[in-house]
């Protein structure tokens, strides 16, 4: 077996150019007689350079800019140019006031890394370093690393989707809610979301969101009317550490379809059956000229209860393309019987109930009063 090992040799700060021999020696702990030697020679030259990077340490808000200077010193007894080079987190988005240094023997210069927005950092330790390399010989080369921790914090960001919208065939709207956790935390959001002057309900109302992601929330807005509403949005984290708002438009422009006339009712009797006619309806309420698709005839036992009202069990009998409708054999049967009919249109509006009638069987006595 082999093993490859790193010799790091550091000359003294007044040392002369020239060469240094170096010996290494490995030697068994077990068999003090089982050696081996190798020998190397380090040139020292005239070009050196080190890196010192400040502050080594600290907090650093990654919602807020962050900046380290870092000092280059031309450690050699040549004039040099160095290239800077950053590694780590702050190399993503950090930015050098320079490039590369000038320096004359024994000079230095410091430059500034600065990194704008260290948020895609999660809270902990991140290490970075700075790299200097002469020009004029690339085996001269220095740097320096340091630490830094990144704090948490919590940030959110709110939008609808789309930001305005109109609608023109229904009073209903629906609207998304992108949440996107922009702070460096696990949050819990919770979500609120109102239209003034119609009704508006999210799927939800919390979000949890690892940091980076979205969550989109469906929203359906019910208007009354027509006319323009404005959406309000906001998503909180619980402790009041972050918070954001939008705002959607929705214009709604919908005019409902026109509700029939109520149908006339007359009632007879044909033998055994009672024959229910009406005149067919050809406007709506306010007088307008409108199509009906058919009419819904309604019998109770009940005379106070109407078409629809679940709770007196009004059952629908026949649905009727026209006058007339015949309860076949209802004449003799003994139950009172309560009708009324209501107009369909085209579009599917309920006109309101028609009047009612009904028939009675009830036994007369000879002489009575």
């Amino acid at each position: 077996n082999s093993a490859d090992l790193q010799l790091l040799v550091t000359p003294a700060s007044d040392a002369q150019p020239g060469g240094y021999p170096i010996t290494v020696t490995a030697q068994s702990l077990n068999r003090p007689d089982v050696a081996g030697t190798a020998e190397t020679v380090a040139e020292v030259g005239q070009r050196g350079v080190t890196v010192a990077i400040s502050p080594a340490s600290g907090l650093v808000d990654p919602a807020a800019p962050a900046v380290w200077d870092v000092t280059v010193t031309n450690a050699g007894s040549l004039a040099d140019t160095f290239d800077l080079t950053v590694s780590g987190a702050p190399a993503l988005n950090g930015n050098l006031s320079a490039a590369s240094v000038s320096l004359s023997p024994g000079a230095a210069q410091t430059v500034q890394l600065t990194a704008a927005d260290l948020s895609f950092l999660l809270p902990g330790s991140q290490t970075f370093a700075v790299m200097a390399q002469s020009q004029a010989d690339s085996r001269i080369q220095a740097q320096d690393a340091v630490s830094f921790t990144v704090a948490g914090f919590e940030a959110v960001e709110v939008a609808w989707r789309p930001p305005s919208q109109t609608v023109t065939d229904a009073l209903t709207a629906q609207f998304t809610l992108a949440i996107t956790n922009t702070g460096n935390l696990i949050t819990l959001f919770t979500v609120d979301a109102q239209v003034a002057g119609a009704a508006s309900v999210p799927a939800v109302d919390q979000v949890l969101l690892p940091p980076g992601s979205t969550a989109v929330v469906p929203v359906t807005v019910q208007a009354p009317g027509s006319g323009v509403y404005t959406l309000s949005s906001t998503a909180a984290s619980p402790g009041g550490g972050a918070s954001a708002s939008a705002d959607a438009t929705l214009t709604v422009a919908y005019d409902a379809p026109a509700t029939p006339a109520a149908p006339v009712l007359s009632i007879a009797r044909e033998g055994a059956d009672v024959v229910l006619s009406w005149p067919p309806v050809t406007v709506d309420v306010d007088g307008n000229p409108l199509t009906i698709s058919h009419y819904e005839v309604w019998r109770s036992l009940n005379p106070y209860c109407v078409p629809g009202d679940a709770a007196c069990s009004v059952p629908l009998v026949a649905e009727q393309p026209a006058s007339p409708f015949v309860d076949a054999g209802a004449a003799l049967d003994d139950a009172p019987y309560f009708y009324q009919v209501r107009a369909v249109s085209a579009a599917g509006v309920t006109s309101a109930p028609s009047n009612r009638v009904g028939k009675f069987s009830f036994m007369l006595l000879p002489g009575g009063d």
